[in-house]
C-alpha cells in the first residue's frame, strides 16, 4: 500500500511514517496540504492522513481539494488531529475524510487503517 502523510509537527510526521513502514507500506511524508495535493498527483496513495492544523493549507481544505481535483479516486482519507469537537467531525465529513481520530488518543485505531485499511 501507499500511505500519504501530512503533518506540520516533524517528530509526530516521523512516528508515522516510521509505524507505517513497519506494517510494511511505502511511506511519503509532507508537512502541509500543499505539499500532499502535489504529492496525491503522482504518488497515488491507497490511504491519505492529515493534520487538520497545519500551515499553508489545513487537512480539512486539502481533503475537500483532494475530492474535487480527483472525484473518482477511492482514497482513504483519514484525519488524525488534537481538536475535537461535533461540528469539526461534521466538517469533516463534509469534506470527504473516511476516518476522524483524535491525537494521541486513538493512535491505536490509526494503526489499525494505516495497517490494515481494507
Amino acid at each position: 500500500m501507499r500511505i500519504l502523510i501530512a503533518e506540520d509537527d516533524p517528530a509526530e510526521r516521523e512516528a508515522l511514517t516510521e509505524l507505517a513502514h513497519a506494517c510494511g507500506h511505502l511511506v511519503y511524508a509532507c508537512h502541509d496540504g500543499v505539499a500532499a495535493l502535489a504529492a496525491a498527483r503522482w504518488y497515488m496513495p491507497d490511504v491519505i492522513l492529515l493534520d487538520l492544523s497545519m500551515p499553508n493549507m489545513g487537512g480539512m481544505e486539502t481533503a475537500a481539494e483532494l475530492r474535487t481535483r480527483f472525484p473518482k479516486a477511492r482514497w482513504n482519507v483519514v484525519a488524525y488531529t488534537g481538536c475535537d469537537s461535533i461540528q469539526m467531525r461534521v466538517e469533516a465529513s463534509a469534506a470527504g475524510f473516511t476516518h476522524f481520530f483524535i491525537k494521541p488518543d486513538e493512535l491505536p485505531q490509526v494503526l489499525a487503517v494505516l495497517c490494515d485499511p481494507v
